[in-house]
């Protein structure tokens, strides 16, 4: 249940600082590749996503009903649940977009050998669950999430050198 009998309006300040550090970060990454790390735009809207996010800490700090609870971020288990997604959207979501593009643009496979390799990406995640759901009765979330997270990573590193060597 998400309602909060106490709740006040929006939090218009932080909304307004977060979504304006969020929109300068994502420009200024979209503008580095082209114009370079150390072009005054890039800078400039780096410079104010810095800035944006500065105050929406201090807002969120200050305000009595904040968006976003900063002291959740002193808990260790909340901040490591937030890895998991976070790390997901960094990493795996990004490869189900570039990937395709780089197997058959740059790698020179057929449209339907990528989809092969795309599946063969993606199908443990049919099957993974259900393993870590097995595994809660002996092993905590904690683990389970931390052993996922290598197991990502190995897979990654695989894939890797499996397409330098020609696979």
């Amino acid at each position: 249940e998400s309602r909060d009998p106490h709740a006040t309006g929006l939090d218009w300040p932080g909304t307004a600082a977060f979504t304006v550090a969020l929109t300068l970060f994502t420009f200024g990454v979209i503008e580095a590749p082209a114009r370079g790390w150390t072009h005054p735009l890039v800078v400039a809207l780096l410079a104010g996503a810095a800035f944006g996010a500065c105050a929406f800490v201090a807002i969120e700090t200050r305000v009595a009903r904040p968006m976003l609870d900063l002291s959740l971020f002193r808990i260790a288990r909340f901040v490591g649940v937030q890895v998991l997604p976070v790390s997901t959207c960094c990493c795996y979501i990004v490869l189900l977009v570039v990937l395709p593009l780089r197997f058959i643009g740059i790698d020179g496979f057929s449209e339907i050998d990528a989809g092969w390799l795309m599946l063969a990406i993606s199908a443990p995640m049919l099957v993974v669950p259900l393993v870590a759901a097995t595994l809660t009765r002996w092993l905590s979330a904690g683990v389970i999430s931390g052993l996922g997270l290598l197991l990502a990573a190995a897979g990654l590193v695989w894939l890797d050198v499996a397409l330098r060597g020609g696979a």
